[in-house]
């Protein structure tokens, strides 16, 4: 009883294992606990205690309901307009890069183009210094991330021509400086 009791402690909190020196957990296994919205992760932790997901957090279905619209710029555009109304769209960013490899490479063009749309309303507000990161800096990374999962001989092809569709100026002014 006591061994079961303990491998579904160590299960629950992964973290654990190290304090007692068995395992060592990078920072790859954060990533992986959060595509599994494992308790382990500082996002989940609460929310396994509170019994109640928090205002500004999204649901697995809100984010599998993106993935799925993924075949639609416009859908992918009303979702992130309403996640940013109800200032989700921080975290909602979050889910969302971490179910990337769920989206059909096809359809990474238009994830790309709705993202550009979400930089020009997404909050500045925040001072990466103070550990505050700004919405906007979360939608960039999703950018980039998206622009990772382009084939390579892809991704010129792509950005031309979301840039010649989007209307997204600011947007697209930082993305090309920091290429």
């Amino acid at each position: 009883m006591y061994s079961y009791l303990w491998d579904t402690t160590l299960e629950l909190f992964p973290k654990l294992a190290y304090a007692y020196g068995r395992t060592k957990h990078g920072h790859t296994s954060e990533t992986e606990w959060e595509k599994t919205y494992r308790i382990a992760t500082r996002r989940y932790f609460d929310a396994y205690f509170a019994l109640v997901l928090p205002e500004s957090e999204v649901s697995a279905q809100e984010i599998t309901s993106f993935v799925a619209a993924s075949d639609s710029q416009a859908r992918m555009e009303e979702i992130l307009g309403e996640w940013t109304k109800q200032e989700k769209l921080k975290n909602a960013i979050e889910s969302v890069r971490y179910r990337l490899a769920e989206v059909p490479q096809a359809n990474l063009r238009n994830v790309f183009a709705a993202l550009l749309t979400a930089g020009e309303t997404a909050s500045e507000k925040g001072a990466i210094f103070a550990g505050q990161t700004p919405e906007y800096w979360n939608v960039r990374w999703a950018i980039f991330d998206v622009l990772d999962a382009i084939p390579t001989e892809r991704r010129v092809s792509t950005m031309k021509e979301a840039f010649l569709a989007s209307a997204s100026l600011k947007t697209m002014l930082n993305v090309t400086a920091l290429i």
